[in-house]
């Protein structure tokens, strides 16, 4: 029999697979993305980032608001599981601009998921920026995840799809046509949320 503390190591989640619940995690963000509040990352945490880069507000712990139980329960697992957690969101425009021109709809972030996260150790925006741009690539060729690890952090890229008409219409009209080459189509890929983890 083995002994227990081998036990344990073998048990041990790989740190190179995501965390439990992470799609459920993302399927909850993608309710968000659907149901018209707001824009972009501003859908996912509590400040406003429309028309810039994301910013924290001085001295905050954390960037997420859980906003149901599914969502509570995720966030509290993992921090209780020593999971450390971020975020970055980026668009369509990826595809088109060099990171040098650090264009504000290609790549935002990174947030704060929950308190347990030094906010100043998170992958830094040029660091997550090829990894983006990467799954990107990957999702509009039919992948639905993509993984990547930056200094000790593990980066679970998942897509953001058209999920209706009226999010078509929205990215077919005013500055976010721009990020697009064809008019987009319900099913299409918008852009995707790179999640930061590391324990």
């Amino acid at each position: 029999m083995l002994p227990f503390a081998l036990l344990l190591l073998l048990v041990r989640w790989p740190e190179s697979a995501p965390p439990p619940a992470i799609d459920e995690f993302h399927s909850q963000m993608l309710r968000r993305f659907s149901d018209g509040r707001g824009f972009g990352m501003s859908r996912i945490v509590r400040w406003n980032t429309l028309g810039h880069h994301f910013s924290a507000p001085l001295g905050a712990k954390t960037d997420f608001a859980p906003e149901n139980a599914e969502e509570r329960v995720i966030i509290d697992r993992w921090s209780r599981d020593g999971w450390q957690s971020g975020l970055y969101v980026f668009g369509a425009s990826i595809k088109n601009e060099a990171a040098a021109t650090r264009f504000h709809r290609a790549l935002k972030g990174p947030g704060v998921l929950h308190e347990a996260t030094p906010r100043g150790e998170l992958p830094k925006w040029e660091e997550v920026y090829p990894v983006a741009a990467e799954a990107m690539h990957q999702f509009e060729l039919g992948a639905t995840s993509h993984v990547a690890v930056v200094n000790g952090w593990t980066l679970h890229a998942r897509p953001v799809a058209a999920a209706k008409e009226t999010c078509a219409q929205c990215h077919n009209g005013g500055a976010a046509r721009l990020d697009a080459a064809a008019k987009v189509k319900p099913g299409d890929v918008l852009g995707g949320v790179v999640y930061l983890f590391r324990r």
